[in-house]
């Protein structure tokens, strides 16, 4: 019985994985001989995982969305809805921008929203001080010139009512 199972091991073809990824079974039968295949369904996943991966991540396309609409944005109110609608027509000209899910007009709570998404919190953050720092130096300024047009406009000291002092040694009884 022992006989027999060594018999049938020995002759039973010996299988293992092999290649790039494991995608090829490897037979080696009781001769010797090695056949190599390539496993279909090992095949199939594998390529389907090397798609995935070429393919654009979807933060990246955001980033690229949101990088070319806020380009848009900074154009004069008057040019954006052809920059807009150029971008639609041909993507290409933008870096290759995909537009699958954009509206196909320009519309202006979209464009600030869209752009935006690419930035970080960090850059949002940075961005919100700058701004704030621009309005307090605006405000600032703003003071400035408002105290210097009132020095401009008191009249000069020579007209002003004389102040009286009394005079030096003057004591006060």
């Amino acid at each position: 019985m022992d006989d027999l199972r060594a018999q049938e091991k020995a002759e039973r073809p010996s299988i293992a994985y092999g290649g790039p990824d494991d995608r090829f079974e490897i037979t080696t039968t009781s001769d010797g001989q090695r056949v190599i295949r390539e496993v279909p369904e090992f095949a199939k996943v594998l390529d389907a995982k090397a798609a995935a991966e070429r393919a654009p991540k979807t933060k990246d396309v955001i980033d690229q969305r949101a990088r070319a609409i806020y380009s848009i944005g900074q154009l004069p109110e008057s040019e954006r809805a052809a920059a807009y609608a150029t971008l639609m027509e041909h993507p290409e000209m933008f870096g290759g921008v995909d537009v699958t899910g954009m509206p196909p007009g320009y519309d202006p709570t979209y464009a600030t929203v869209m752009g935006n998404m690419g930035t970080t919190v960090g850059q949002a953050i940075t961005n919100d001080r700058a701004e704030r720092a621009l309005q307090v130096r605006t405000e600032q300024g703003a003071e400035r010139l408002r105290q210097g047009q009132q020095r401009i406009d008191k009249p000069p000291a020579s007209r002003r009512a004389p102040q009286t002092r009394p005079p030096a040694g003057f004591i006060w009884q």
